[in-house]
């Protein structure tokens, strides 16, 4: 990913660990 869009894919990524646990 692009380094601006470093922040926003981690949090998608989180909340979709989040989602699937």
């Amino acid at each position: 990913s692009v380094t601006a869009d470093n922040a926003s894919e981690t949090k998608v990524r989180e909340i979709g660990q989040e989602k699937s646990s």
